[in-house]
């Protein structure tokens, strides 16, 4: 049953009101035009019902260390700063800065986003986002870091946590003492200003335990805002929901053949929904309808079946205290999933 195609659908729902099969698309055919968007919506229906583990991806991703070496000269009101040693004389120390990264000079308590990196010559240059508002100096400490991580997972749609993979304990992982791994998932930017005390880039701690989603770049991918801002290179394991891009080849498999087959099926009895209402078959529409919503209905049982390691049920339940919440699968998970506060 895998492996099924949108080629292999498309002619079950040809068959179905007796048109011929056929071993390719028509781009000029309305019939298989709308039977491939009947195949696509259904695919997305089901998607959108359950919180499938088939339906995840994973990726990893690793962070930026910090950079501090030698010192930066800086001009209140210039854009421009300059990389100098601690002695002032001009330098070349930020090879590996990039735009959009930000700076934090001495002891300010602002951030200067980075725009753009000149390094062809020595010495190396920046300029930031806004004119320098602080005090003139021809050589202070600085730091620059990156907190922002752009998601290239083609088939990335939702993140659904984060960890380090780090050892812990399990006495200590019941209690709820997972010092940060997984990360905090926050739905907005709000959360982390919140816990940031309003300043995302005071606390320089090490790892980050906690992020956020915020717009995407300009390659329309998804970023993330992780907090603190790493001190070094850390290594992010991240499982995510994956969306399905619609089909449009006739060798195009169907859930990237990850699914379990009930849901092939489900996708099949769409079509032949599809096709029989083309056929002004209200009958036979009305039945291919109704196994589509069965297997459907067969599809989310399989995922919330009682004897997978004891998940009765999927809910989401808030803790009240801590403003927050988490996803658990029945009581048991609400007493023993630790909430990272």
């Amino acid at each position: 049953m895998p492996n099924k195609t949108l080629g292999t659908i498309l002619n079950a729902g040809l068959k179905e009101i007796g048109e011929p099969e056929v071993t390719g698309l028509t781009a000029s055919n309305i019939l298989e035009l709308n039977l491939i968007e009947a195949a696509n919506n259904t695919i997305t229906e089901l998607n959108a019902e359950e919180e499938y583990s088939w339906a995840y991806g994973r990726t990893v991703f690793a962070t930026t260390a910090k950079i501090t070496t030698g010192s930066v000269k800086v001009t209140n009101g210039s854009t421009t700063m300059t990389s100098v040693t601690d002695a002032g004389v001009d330098a070349a120390n930020w090879t590996d800065v990039l735009a959009d990264r930000y700076i934090r000079v001495g002891s300010d308590k602002t951030s200067y986003k980075i725009s753009s990196v000149s390094l062809g010559s020595t010495p190396h240059t920046l300029v930031a986002e806004i004119a320098y508002a602080g005090t003139t100096s021809t050589a202070t400490s600085y730091t620059i870091f990156q907190d922002t991580y752009a998601i290239t997972d083609s088939d990335f749609d939702e993140v659904k946590f984060i960890s380090y993979g780090d050892q812990v304990n399990w006495i200590s992982a019941l209690r709820g003492l997972n010092y940060g791994r997984p990360m905090s998932y926050y739905s907005n930017i709000d959360g982390l200003i919140e816990i940031s005390g309003a300043d995302l880039h005071r606390d320089t701690s090490g790892k980050p335990y906690a992020f956020a989603p915020i717009n995407t770049n300009s390659s329309d991918q998804t970023q993330l805002v992780v907090w603190p801002y790493p001190d070094e290179a850390y290594v992010l394991q991240m499982w995510y929901k994956r969306k399905f891009t619609d089909l449009s080849t006739f060798a195009g498999a169907v859930f990237g053949t990850d699914a379990p087959d009930m849901a092939y099926l489900a996708v099949e009895y769409g079509v032949r929904g599809a096709a029989c209402r083309w056929d002004e078959n209200a009958t036979m529409a009305q039945y291919w309808e109704g196994k589509r919503d069965s297997a459907f209905a067969q599809v989310k049982a399989r995922e919330n079946r009682a004897h997978q390691a004891q998940k009765a049920i999927k809910v989401f339940t808030g803790r009240r205290s801590y403003g927050k919440g988490m996803e658990g699968r029945s009581q048991v998970a609400f007493d023993t999933v630790p909430l990272h506060r």
